[in-house]
């Protein structure tokens, strides 16, 4: 199957699906992280999603209705394996075990998608600021996390000032350094005490989803 694969960059800003457009490719991220994002009529968005080497683009769109949901974009550079969605089809026709992992990866979405809506409504932005940090960091396995404060602010849906306030709090509590382009984790144990439990719900979920595959559940 890795023959039907081709390498692709990913840069900062790169838009490779928009809400209400054809699937036409599924991206496995390497390294890098994806921000799937949701649009106001208004032209706000706010991140409902993030995407890094755990997850995918396009990957239950492209075997069922092949139509994207969302707009998703890079948010930190770094490489993805490509495949077209039509190639995927062809391969998942053959070994069933790819839709049954598509099955799964769509019931942790969801459940990190409804976390996502509570936490927007019932954190602070200190807590959640927190949680997204760590999740960057585990996305790209780099405990520096490159971003500017306009994405900042579109991931937590708030103004720009308010990450600022967030950030150089955590920065006095010896959390994070926070300089412009990058936030650097310099305490992740203070972090993940510091974080929503929103942090800890997505992660438990992922793997209770993905741990029993090996074994050969359904």
């Amino acid at each position: 199957m890795s023959t039907h694969f081709s390498e692709f960059n990913l840069s900062v800003g790169r838009i490779v699906a928009e809400r209400g457009s054809v699937v036409t490719d599924v991206y496995f991220p390497s390294s890098g992280v994806f921000s799937i994002v949701t649009l106001m009529e208004d032209g706000e968005a706010v991140e409902s999603l993030t995407v890094g080497r755990e997850g995918a683009i396009g990957l239950v769109a492209a075997l069922g209705e092949p139509v994207s949901e969302a707009r998703a974009i890079v948010q930190i550079s770094g490489s993805a394996w490509r495949i077209s969605a039509e190639r995927l089809r062809e391969v998942a026709g053959h070994h069933p075990v790819i839709a049954r992992v598509a099955i799964r990866y769509s019931q942790v979405t969801v459940a990190q998608l409804h976390q996502a809506a509570a936490c927007n409504a019932l954190h602070e932005v200190g807590p959640r600021l927190c949680r997204w940090l760590l999740t960057c960091e585990d996305r790209i396995g780099d405990n520096v996390v490159p971003l500017t404060q306009e994405f900042l602010a579109m991931m937590l849906g708030v103004q720009r000032t308010s990450v600022t306030a967030a950030a150089q709090a955590l920065q006095v509590k010896g959390l994070i350094r926070y300089q412009r382009g990058r936030i650097t984790i310099l305490d992740r144990r203070g972090l993940e005490a510091a974080a929503c439990e929103c942090y800890r719900f997505s992660e438990q979920t992922f793997d209770h989803m993905f741990g029993s595959l090996d074994k050969g559940a359904a």
